[in-house]
């Protein structure tokens, strides 16, 4: 998580917060399309398959996803919801 963006990537993990509703909706959107169901909750937007991208604090949408139980960050954040979902490894 630290490699992919350090302080910022760590707190989408830890520190779950409520951005405005009109943000998130907008990425929302972005993802969605007519075959993908795209769930928002708080600071993330959950996508089939597992993967979550997440926004911190600092305007950054990170991809996540589960690994042995665990959310991790998966990829370098981008004010981008559909590049960062994009560029998960």
């Amino acid at each position: 998580t630290w490699e992919h963006g350090g302080a910022d990537a760590l707190s989408v993990l830890d520190d779950g917060w409520h951005p405005p509703a009109a943000d998130v909706e907008e990425a929302r959107q972005l993802l969605t399309d007519d075959v993908v169901r795209v769930r928002r909750s708080g600071d993330h937007l959950s996508l089939p398959g597992g993967v979550q991208v997440r926004l911190s604090r600092g305007g950054r949408w990170y991809p996540c996803q589960r690994r042995d139980g665990d959310w991790q960050v998966t990829g370098p954040g981008d004010p981008d919801p559909l590049f960062a979902y994009e560029t998960r490894t």
